[in-house]
């Protein structure tokens, strides 16, 4: 799976996937059970989600994404949730 990157041009943005720019950049993280356990239950809201969008949804692979699967604004990953 590509690494990916946001980037933030004059008020829109686009989401870059690409391979990692150096071999630091792919690794393995380790996390552990609470954070887990909470992804796995926001693995599960998204997958209902993406039933209720139906063929609106977009499959873009992210793990954080709007209710259609699309990327989320990089101003509201930043803002805890308050931006665009």
């Amino acid at each position: 799976m590509p690494g990916w990157e946001a980037r933030v041009l004059a008020g829109t943005y686009d989401v870059i996937v690409s391979e990692p720019k150096t071999a630091k950049g792919r690794r393995s993280v380790t996390l552990d059970a609470t954070t887990v356990d909470v992804l796995r239950v926001h693995r599960k809201r998204q997958l209902e989600e993406r039933l209720a969008a139906g063929s609106g949804w977009t499959d873009s692979a992210l793990v954080f994404t709007r209710e259609d699967g699309t990327p989320l604004h990089l101003t509201r990953c930043r803002n805890g949730g308050n931006g665009p």
